[in-house]
């Protein structure tokens, strides 16, 4: 059942994602309640029927432009105390690219879980950015929407603070790409 829901979630139905990653998490060893939370996924599914991905034809090089809106909960896992990451990237006024991921790490502050989910939502919109360029649509400036203050401030000060020491560097790369 839920590979069936990740096939869906894949092709056309991103609004699933973090349902769908959440059962994920379960497949080896799931539980009644598991199983009646798929099944709820399911209903909301038919009730959704008629809402999937749309994509409008553009024509303008100004429409051809990467943008990304990228969030994380903080340690809103139970039994792990990780945060997920969700991330959005699209290309014009059509969404190319989605993700709901738990993080690897357990953050220490909602800045922190925040920071790692951009710099994974930036990984994933210089990959599309390179492909695009492949294909001569060089894109410039890239925007990335982030609505923690924290997490913003962190990318663009490359200054290290006592509160930002254990942040792991690989999730500081950012800061290169902001410049």
């Amino acid at each position: 059942l839920v590979g069936c829901l990740m096939y869906a979630m894949v092709g056309t139905r991103p609004d699933i994602a973090f349902a769908v990653a959440y059962l994920a998490r379960y497949v080896a060893k799931p539980s009644r309640r598991n199983f009646h939370q798929a099944k709820r996924v399911l209903r909301y599914l038919g009730s959704t029927s008629s809402q999937g991905l749309r994509f409008s034809k553009t024509t303008l090089p100004a429409e051809f432009r990467l943008s990304s809106y990228i969030d994380a909960d903080w340690g809103r896992d139970q039994l792990t105390a990780r945060s997920t990451s969700g991330i959005l990237v699209f290309l014009g006024p059509n969404i190319l690219s989605w993700a709901s991921r738990q993080q690897k790490c357990v953050s220490l502050s909602s800045t922190e879980a925040e920071y790692v989910a951009l710099s994974e939502g930036i990984r994933e919109q210089l990959w599309i950015a390179r492909t695009l360029a492949c294909l001569g649509l060089v894109q410039q400036a890239i925007p990335v929407y982030e609505d923690n203050q924290g997490a913003i401030k962190l990318a663009a000060n490359p200054v290290e603070h006592r509160c930002t020491k254990h942040i792991h560097i690989r999730y500081h790369f950012i800061r290169e790409h902001i410049t």
